[in-house]
């Protein structure tokens, strides 16, 4: 939910309600789609090429969103991209890379953390061109985060307890971050 009370909603659709709305849509506390949001897109708006798996707000109302997916509105985003409150992209996010940005494969889960880290796992070997093998821990700005002992050692395919994705991981010496309110998550 967005801080105007607002729901967000993405998956794999074209329009919703009979309003074009490519894989993500905002939906006022009526129900009816937000017509304001997204509004600097023209054409080939949203994720065209992909689906979204997750989207967490966050509270400078801005929200990141994660996916099967290269592009937003025309611009990289290879399965991760922070779109501003109103929808638009944030061109802040990621922004030192210029070429290749993204995982190499699909985000399937993604986490952030009280001090805007973004944990990721998936189905990825590299994030903007450099290793990362199915996890990564990225700086709340999107740049890649320093190398956590964390791995990856299994990943199930299909959805798990109330829809959430599970994996297997293995730490090692791991720092960790509290995602959430204590004994209600990760």
């Amino acid at each position: 939910e967005q801080g105007n009370g607002n729901l967000l909603i993405g998956g794999q659709f074209t329009s919703f309600s009979n309003s074009q709305a490519s894989n993500v849509v905002s939906l006022m506390p009526d129900g009816t789609v937000d017509a304001g949001f997204n509004p600097q897109c023209a054409t080939a708006c949203g994720f065209n090429d992909g689906v979204v798996r997750s989207i967490a707000v966050l509270g400078s109302g801005q929200m990141v969103v994660g996916g099967n997916f290269g592009s937003y509105n025309g611009q990289n985003g290879m399965g991760l991209v922070r779109l501003n409150a109103d929808g638009s992209l944030d061109t802040t996010f990621n922004s030192a890379c210029t070429a290749s940005c993204g995982f190499s494969n699909i985000g399937r889960a993604f986490a952030i953390a009280s001090n805007g880290k973004i944990t990721v796992g998936g189905d990825f070997a590299s994030y903007n061109r450099s290793a990362a093998g199915r996890y990564a821990l990225l700086n709340a700005d999107g740049s890649l985060g320093a190398r956590n002992p964390v791995s990856v050692v299994g990943l199930e395919h299909k959805l798990g307890i109330h829809a959430s994705p599970t994996c297997v991981m293995q730490f090692d010496d791991a720092e960790g971050y509290l995602i959430g309110r204590a004994g209600k998550g990760l």
